[in-house]
């Protein structure tokens, strides 16, 4: 039989699990990021937007390039 605590109790374990991961996929990324041999390979990307193929800026929604400002900075600029 199926309770609510017993769900309750899943989801929470499932959360907690969730937390060690995200937490160990951002030490590594950040350990490879920082890494003064590596590091730079992160940056070669920049730039590379240029090209690509988007909705002009005025069909698209502030929400979504809000969202796009995060991961690309250097191309969009948050409201």
């Amino acid at each position: 039989m199926v309770t609510t605590a017993k769900v309750l109790e899943t989801l929470k374990a499932n959360a907690d699990i969730s937390r060690v991961v995200a937490q160990k996929i951002l030490e590594d990324l950040h350990t490879a990021i920082t890494d003064p041999n590596n590091g730079q390979i992160f940056l070669e990307e920049i730039g590379k937007m240029q090209s690509s193929i988007m909705p002009q800026s005025i069909a698209q929604k502030q929400e979504d390039r809000d969202k796009l400002a995060f991961v690309l900075p250097e191309y969009f600029r948050c409201s």
